[in-house]
């Protein structure tokens, strides 16, 4: 198998295994459940035969500390309360199926937005787990179980669990997470070294981006982003439906990662946070989408009380991002497009 299709081979097992241990499969209980054993014994069997390639790797090991409460500050020790509860359930339910769990992003790096930040992971799980079918439907209920602790820390969190496996950092992709993240992540277990041989395959990285940017031509082209529905809602462009404060969430989440995965995908790959300083210059008369969107990042835990618990956009994110947003976030993601491999 040459090495497109084995990443491809990769990736789609990664969604179906995500698909299996999120709140999504849900259903299955009630109206499928001789699916879950099906699923499982094709989840266990395909990661039994995941292609291999030797070509280009890269080996490396990433350092990770025990994250620790007293390295955050004690006001916001009830915001934190959760990452708490989840560390200790971890270490008492999951610690048998996992190599490690791995929390990233701006909460790892102690510079959130109460409120606003997800609660990003890479749950890490042991070949063993995936050795029979029962024990990978064990680990399900389980990790399904614990998606409660993402919704206390981000009632409008949009994604679940991130998942790798032990197979996957001996041929790990690094467009799939790049490594920079990894190595500002903390663990919920363990001080760790994380061995991985990687691969970079720039063209996955420019269709990283390139979906990105189709996603947001789509939502110009139909004034909706058909994405991320909640309760049978998109978001719609002018704030058409003012109750899609999860899917404008979203929306913004994405502008946001647009500065790197750009980096990426023209092979300068970068941490979230040290990419926007980075471009800004080469998109000066588009970037006013993304001041936007990071304005509402640092004013929401000032303006909006902890948890949320509406869905209603509120009036002065209205007044502050302004319409036309799709317009405007397409025109910075097709120039960004524009300019990749030249």
């Amino acid at each position: 198998m040459d090495l497109i299709s084995t990443i491809k081979t990769h990736s789609n097992f990664h969604q179906f295994l995500t698909w299996f241990l999120s709140p999504k499969s849900i259903y299955l209980e009630n109206e499928e459940p001789w699916n879950i054993n099906l699923f499982a014994q094709n989840i266990c069997y395909l990661y039994k035969n995941l292609p291999f390639s030797n070509e280009n790797l890269v080996s490396s090991s990433i350092s990770i500390k025990k994250y620790n409460e007293r390295d955050y500050p004690k006001s916001d020790k009830n915001f934190l309360r959760p990452i708490k509860s989840l560390k200790s359930y971890i270490n008492k339910e999951l610690n048998d199926y996992l190599i490690d769990f791995l929390i990233h992003g701006s909460i790892s790096t102690a510079d959130y937005s109460i409120g606003w930040s997800d609660f990003d992971t890479f749950v890490i799980l042991k070949s063993h787990t995936f050795e029979n079918h029962k024990t990978l439907i064990e680990f399900r209920r389980k990790i399904i179980k614990a998606h409660d602790f993402l919704l206390k820390i981000d009632p409008l969190q949009h994604h679940g669990y991130i998942f790798c496996t032990e197979y996957g950092l001996d041929q790990y992709f690094s467009h799939f997470l790049p490594k920079t993240v990894i190595e500002k992540s903390k663990s919920l277990m363990k001080n760790n070294d994380i061995k991985i041989q990687s691969y970079r395959d720039q063209n996955s990285s420019i269709a990283a981006f390139s979906s990105k940017n189709d996603l947001l031509k789509s939502a110009f082209d139909r004034k909706t982003l058909s994405h991320h529905k909640y309760q049978n809602e998109y978001l719609h462009e002018d704030f058409k439906n003012i109750n899609t404060m999860y899917q404008l969430k979203y929306f913004l989440s994405l502008i946001m990662l647009l500065p790197t995965l750009y980096l990426d995908a023209i092979g300068e790959p970068c941490y979230k946070k040290e990419s926007f300083s980075k471009i800004k210059y080469k998109f000066i008369n588009e970037w006013e989408i993304i001041e936007k969107a990071t304005e509402i990042r640092t004013l929401w835990q000032i303006n909006e009380e902890f948890p949320y618990t509406t869905n209603k956009i509120p009036d002065w994110v209205v007044e502050l991002l302004g319409g036309n947003y799709f317009s405007r976030a397409y025109k910075l993601s097709s120039k960004m497009m524009e300019t990749i491999g030249k």
